[in-house]
């Protein structure tokens, strides 16, 4: 049995650690109570995730990396923390849910930390010959680690590495790297690795070590016995089971920030028997904008990616055939100038679909002057907002004035009738802001326990539609 301490995300510092006990398959093991020089940076199976930050959509949320301490605005980027911070604030957050059973697969982040590279340094390792949280796993750091590392040293001059790539290998792998993803420069790797082992800098049984438990996890998940996937269960991928299940996601996760501009007079739910509503935004009829990055393709793209029902869709479905619905992706001043003619408006905006750098954005507004197209609609139409977004963006304040709904529906997916599900009233809403929502950009990294914690909604904040009460 292998031990993590683990902590909850954003509020570290007051919060009791807890243990969280992972089945093995050597054992059990002890790791000593408080010790974080053992615990990693991220843990990962099939099942689930332990993040360490507050890390944005389509990007790992790694020790250090995204959302904490991380230069502002980049991917994978060099983390400023002092090892304090690091040890008593980002290396806490484990969710109390996670289940007791075996992690198959630690995945550790390739950022500098303090100028140096934590996949070479010992602290921040599994050590195989230890009773390691890691002992039964494999220790997998993320794609290329190795080479990130020479090209980390020769930029910040770190004199404790070398910045030749055989350095870095010995380095990572006598660090406790098990294997090792390496996109560009295999060749090199394979070379260099052999040579460390034929000289003896890297010792053969700490390749045995490696191969062991690669091998186990493999044979556990039983790739020896059934290397291929079951083709014929192709024909239940999307199923209507499958769509319902999506939906469902889809409606418990959107956050509802604003209802009414007074407490005593909600906006929501929707009146489906308008006569007329304005439905406008760059992500009211896109699929490929509902569903982001890490779907059909590693970055997304935008337009109609896959099958799906987009907001649009669902709006229309939802609302029937005897009111009528006008969409436009940006409204024309001709519509603007006839808002007495509509009901309500609907408007869709957000980020474009994303994964890792392409994500990198240090202003965090939303794309296509978006809070200006909010503003335009909004001063002439009662208006919802909904925003398409991995992450918290920047919400001026004439949008949060003169919007009567504000809602964060994430990046939901293919089952847009989710939304329809809860802006119409059929389900409430029950997300819950798993982030806090900053202000201004320069609040961040925003945590809760932070010295000049005054974020715009707080973490866990989300309303529910018939109370108006706290989710």
């Amino acid at each position: 049995m292998a031990v993590v301490q683990s902590f909850q995300c954003e509020t570290p510092p007051t919060l009791e650690a807890k243990e969280v006990r992972l089945s093995g398959c050597k054992g059990d093991f002890a790791v000593v109570d408080g010790d974080f020089d053992l615990i990693l940076a991220d843990l990962k199976s099939a099942c689930f995730l332990l993040t360490c930050s507050e890390g944005p959509e389509g990007k790992d949320p790694v020790l250090g990396e995204d959302g904490g301490d991380a230069a502002p605005g980049l991917d994978e980027a060099t983390g400023e923390e002092g090892t304090l911070a690091l040890r008593t604030t980002l290396v806490k957050p484990v969710p109390e849910n996670v289940p007791s059973t075996a992690v198959d697969s630690v995945e550790s982040t390739h950022p500098n930390h303090e100028g140096g590279s934590r996949n070479v340094e010992q602290s921040t390792q599994a050590q195989p010959e230890e009773n390691s949280v890691a002992h039964d796993q494999d220790e997998m750091p993320s794609e290329s680690d190795v080479e990130t590392q020479v090209e980390s040293d020769v930029e910040t001059q770190v004199e404790a590495l070398s910045s030749d790539n055989r350095n870095c290998v010995k380095l990572g792998i006598n660090a406790g790297i098990d294997m090792v993803m390496v996109p560009f420069k295999y060749q090199q790797f394979i070379e260099d690795l052999t040579d460390l082992v034929e000289s003896g800098e890297v010792p053969m049984a700490r390749i045995n070590d490696a191969v062991e438990r690669i091998l186990r996890v493999k044979f556990v998940a039983g790739l020896f016995e059934y290397p291929l996937t079951d083709r014929s269960l192709l024909p239940t991928v999307g199923c209507k089971e499958h769509r319902e299940v999506a939906r469902e996601a889809v409606r418990k996760s959107l956050v509802l920030l604003k209802n009414g501009k007074n407490d005593d007079k909600p906006f929501l739910p929707l009146d489906r028997t308008a006569k007329r509503i304005l439905v406008v935004g760059t992500h009211a009829d896109n699929l490929g904008n509902q569903c982001g990055g890490w779907t059909k393709t590693k970055s997304g793209q935008s337009g109609k990616i896959t099958i799906g029902t987009t907001l649009l869709d669902a709006i229309k479905a939802a609302v029937g055939d005897k009111t009528e619905v006008i969409y436009e992706k940006t409204p024309s001043k001709e519509t603007l100038a006839s808002c007495e003619d509509f009901s309500y408006a609907i408007v869709a905006l957000g980020e474009p679909p994303y994964a890792e750098m392409r994500g990198d954005n240090a202003e965090l507004t939303i794309p296509l002057n978006g809070n200006n197209i909010v503003t335009a609609v909004a001063e002439k139409i009662p208006t919802l907002v909904i925003l398409f977004t991995g992450r918290p963006m920047v919400l001026e304040m004439p949008v949060l004035e003169k919007a009567e709904a504000l809602v964060a529906a994430w990046f939901p997916g293919t089952e847009g009738q989710g939304m329809a599900d809860v802006i119409f009233g059929d389900y409430d809403f029950e997300g819950k802001l798993p982030v806090s929502w900053f202000k201004r950009v320069d609040q961040l990294p925003l945590n809760v326990d932070g010295n000049f914690y005054d974020p715009l909604f707080p973490l866990g904040f989300g309303l529910n539609c018939n109370s108006g009460s706290l989710v």
